[in-house]
């Protein structure tokens, strides 16, 4: 199903900014009405501080999910005063980008905000100033109070140089990496790129859906920044395969893992991007917030767990590998149908993917 354009928000004429804008619009996935967005046209009038920075932001897109119990506020995009009036227009865009990865949080992953930083919301400022890149921090919000009047524990992304950054998949990339920090489990490889592995696995599992919601017609190009499937496609060819496929086709390389470093940071990360593919998403969740500590090597128990907690499932194997002996992590539960080439350690190498079942162990629970 399709639905219509962001036409309100985008179309940001005179009359608009003569009031607030409220916008409400449905989950891609299911379709349901989910979420809203609302913000005022002109600069507030007190600029908000951002925590441990001397900018000032007078502008703010308020990012909701309705429920039951009412709306609540999941991201609070703040835009730095004195950038121009464009880039409101981007920082709506930004915002529903940002429920649609949260809406792939919770349906998909079965994640929440957590309501210890700003009662489940993240704070998102868009930054005239400081080094390009993004960042994200669990801070102390100074300039916000919590329910017992104390300063208000915060998550926060800060998107540095927002008018340099004229590339939209990478602001795309960049605020999935960022999100992916501030709330997938934290998964962390000594002597890697960066400490924690997070971003880089949120930044492929979220590109990827995209990918796969606008090639299926169910995204408009609106909810995705105006990114395509052929910049997501250049993407993955280069970020994304190359680890991947070494991990279908070889195995995971817990070693490597284990050691670290760049090679072991790239493993993990063909190993994530591969388990997402062949996984159904609740084992994926599961495989993630079930490892028993933040060492990425870890994952190795927390997958087979998962595997073993499942009713069972049929593998889904990219096309491109049909036909190809490929490895897929089946725990102790059995292999119908297809053929199997090898075992090692939990994980199996079989061919005849459309035939595929792993089927629970016999033995488990007994």
């Amino acid at each position: 199903m399709r639905f219509p354009a962001l036409a309100v928000c985008l179309c940001i004429g005179p009359a608009l900014y003569a009031q607030p804008v409220l916008h409400k619009f449905p989950s891609v996935l299911d379709g349901q009405p989910r979420f809203e967005l609302e913000y005022e046209p002109e600069p507030m009038a007190s600029p908000k501080a951002a925590p441990g920075k001397p900018w000032p932001f007078d502008r703010k897109i308020t990012a909701r999910v309705l429920t039951e119990q009412g709306p609540r506020t999941r991201f609070n995009v703040y835009i730095e005063q004195g950038l121009p009036k464009s880039e409101l227009d981007r920082g709506v865009l930004a915002a529903r980008f940002l429920l649609r990865l949260y809406d792939f949080n919770v349906s998909w992953l079965r994640l929440d905000h957590s309501p210890l930083y700003g009662g489940g919301s993240i704070d998102v400022y868009l930054c005239a100033s400081g080094q390009p890149g993004g960042e994200h921090q669990f801070t102390v919000d100074t300039t916000a109070t919590d329910s017992s009047r104390r300063p208000r524990k915060s998550s926060v992304i800060f998107i540095y140089r927002i008018g340099e950054l004229h590339d939209q998949l990478e602001f795309a990339r960049e605020l999935a990496h960022e999100y992916g920090h501030a709330t997938l489990p934290p998964f962390r490889i000594d002597g890697g790129p960066e400490e924690w592995v997070s971003g880089d696995v949120g930044e492929r599992l979220y590109l990827n859906w995209i990918q796969d919601l606008l090639l299926s017609e169910a995204a408009d190009s609106a909810d995705v920044l105006s990114v395509t499937p052929s910049q997501l496609a250049a993407y993955a060819n280069k970020r994304v395969l190359p680890a991947m496929e070494k991990v279908a086709l070889e195995g995971p390389n817990w070693s490597l893992i284990k050691t670290g470093g760049q090679e072991g940071y790239s493993s993990f990360l063909g190993l994530v991007s591969w388990c997402a593919q062949v996984l159904p998403r609740k084992v994926l969740s599961r495989a993630l917030v079930l490892a028993p500590n933040q060492n990425a090597i870890s994952f190795r128990t927390s997958l087979s767990e998962a595997v073993d907690e499942s009713p069972g499932f049929r593998p889904t194997i990219p096309q491109t590998y049909k036909g190809r002996g490929v490895w897929i992590p089946t725990g102790s539960a059995k292999i119908a149908g297809g053929a199997v080439l090898q075992q090692r350690e939990n994980w199996t190498k079989v061919t005849g993917a459309d035939e595929l079942w792993v089927a629970p162990s016999a033995s488990r629970g007994s």
